[in-house]
């Protein structure tokens, strides 16, 4: 495990979340998606310079 984040458990920064492991998947579904929309927006070329 990361020393940095052993840290953040440490100092209270991170705290478990009972739902936490249901929600994962929505989370990273939501995540791969935006990841395509602004892959498909660079490749079509609009974004600001």
């Amino acid at each position: 495990m990361n020393f940095d984040y052993k840290e953040c458990v440490e100092k209270g920064k991170i705290k478990e979340y009972s739902r936490g492991q249901e929600l994962a998947p929505k989370e990273l579904k939501e995540g791969e998606e935006d990841y395509m929309t602004a892959d498909d927006s660079f490749k079509d070329e609009k974004f600001k310079l």
